[in-house]
């Protein structure tokens, strides 16, 4: 693993944790640090990885590192870098990376980081146990100085994963899309487990169905493409059906009738890029134009 030799790793949460174990898999951990004693002790226990530490690395753990790769929640990131020798930051061979998705590679360079610097993003939701992570395939988004984007590219190759080239002037609006594509299904499956407990459906199974059809849904996508993967009553120019979804949910919650409402607008938009009919695309309109209508003037 050229370039990832004597890495050190700050923040042993999902990701950090992940990466960690493997670099140690391939003889490239140099040391890893949390700043929680409890969380240190469990995973050494756990894994029997004495690189695992709750100390805060001092010259001599530093100074054989080739790389540094923080791990570590947005809010902190920054005091992590500032807090490190400022002979470490004066280091031209030592390569400093970092896994947030919305940051450049400023606070680096802020704190005065001499060396190489970038970032290293993972498209992919870490779980909690390290032995489920299956992140093949998965995108990983890096931005930086050459070098560092070489070495960052050795840690995707750690995962199997592809990787591209985000510009720090773009990261914040692609960790509103990653935000928005990852996180949205958690909202998306806990507006639809309120519908059926209104409707007095309760089922654990069901629930888990949900689940799986909105994995199912995201694997078509990944396979065909948006427009080809999708189904549904827009997809099909079902006019009927969101006529009686409307009747249903004008005497539900109005905060999930919002939600449907804004949903709408995409699902219209892809439909009439698969190319759906003009008359089913304008009786879908004509249903959603009398929807919107009616809920403002409900809400004046």
């Amino acid at each position: 693993m050229t370039g990832l030799r004597r890495t050190v790793v700050f923040g042993l949460g999902r990701v950090g944790t992940s990466v960690a174990l493997r670099l140690r898999a391939q003889g490239a951990l140099h040391g890893a640090w949390t700043r929680s004693s409890e969380r240190a002790q469990a995973l050494r226990e756990r894994w029997e990885v004495e690189e695992f530490a709750h100390a805060w690395p001092d010259h001599a753990s530093l100074a054989g590192a080739g790389l540094l790769l923080f791990c570590v929640p947005d809010d902190a990131l920054q005091r992590c870098i500032e807090a490190l020798p400022a002979d470490v930051k004066a280091r031209n061979d030592l390569c400093w990376l970092h896994s947030s998705g919305v940051r450049g590679v400023e606070p680096f360079r802020d704190a005065g980081v001499v060396g190489p610097v970038g970032t290293w993003h993972p498209l992919y939701a870490f779980p909690s146990d390290p032995d489920h992570v299956s992140a093949e395939g998965a995108f990983f988004a890096l931005s930086g100085d050459p070098p560092a984007v070489m070495v960052a590219e050795a840690l995707v190759a750690l995962f199997g994963g592809a990787s591209g080239l985000v510009p720090d002037e773009a990261r914040a609006a692609y960790h509103l899309a990653a935000v928005i594509a990852g996180n949205g299904v958690y909202g998306l499956l806990w507006s639809a487990q309120q519908i059926l407990e209104r409707a007095g459906v309760h089922s654990e199974d069901l629930q888990r169905g949900m689940a799986l059809l909105a994995a199912q849904s995201a694997g078509a996508v990944g396979r065909d493409g948006l427009e080809a993967a999708m189904t549904g009553p827009f997809a099909r120019g079902d006019a009927s059906t969101v006529l009686r979804h409307r009747t249903l949910m004008r005497s539900g919650d109005s905060g999930q009738e919002r939600l449907y409402l804004g949903l709408a607008a995409p699902w219209l938009a892809l439909a009439r890029a698969r190319g759906l009919a003009d008359d089913k695309v304008a009786a879908l309109e004509s249903v959603l134009a009398d929807w919107e209508s009616a809920s403002v003037t409900q809400d004046r």
